[in-house]
Parts: C-alpha cells; structure tokens; sequence
C-alpha cells in the first residue's frame, strides 16, 4: 500500500519540481532557507496547483539559478555552524578559561 507522501509525488520527466522539497534536492539549500529566501522575493517562479502544493517548473528553477550568475574568482563563503561565532567573539581566552575552572 502506497502512502500518502508517494502518492503525491510528481514523476519523474514532467519537467515539474516541488516547493520546497524538490527545489532542495536540485540545489541542496535546506527549506527553511529557501522559504526565507520566498520571503524576501528571491525564488524561482512558482505555481499553485492546489491550496496547499507550489510547483515551479525545471526551466523556472534553471533560470533562476543561472540569473545567480557570478564572477570569474568568486569565493564562496563557508558555512558556519552554530555557536562558532559566540566562541570567535568571545576570543581564546573564554575557552582556555573554561578549561582551567573544570
């Protein structure tokens, strides 16, 4: 018996992705931050096939990406993982300090 998730899957060769889930298969941006990026104006054109389903289409997602065009020698920032930037403020002192108190 098929659930309802796999019911409700497109398939494959449509040319049809889902919002959110999809579009971070294709890009491996998590969904929280595709729909905050949504929010701001910045995703790729999307279709409301019912009250509770976006699509966008493959050649929406694809121009979207490729209007995030960027120049020759581009660094791509790292991500940075929680907590990390609390420690960087913080300085080396804060963490040798812990060490001696335990």
């Amino acid at each position: 018996m098929e659930s309802k998730t796999d019911q409700r899957r497109i398939p494959q060769g449509v040319g049809i992705v889902q919002w959110p889930d999809g579009v971070t298969a294709a890009t491996g941006i998590s969904p929280p931050t595709l729909q905050r990026m949504r929010s701001q104006g910045n995703a790729p054109k999307l279709y409301a096939v019912s009250e509770r389903t976006l699509v966008t289409t493959e050649a929406d997602l694809l121009e979207w990406v490729r209007a995030k065009a960027v120049p020759a020698g581009y660094k791509c920032r790292p991500p940075v993982r929680r907590g990390r930037i609390e420690r960087m403020k913080a300085g080396p002192e804060s963490s040798t300090a812990s060490q001696v108190e335990s």
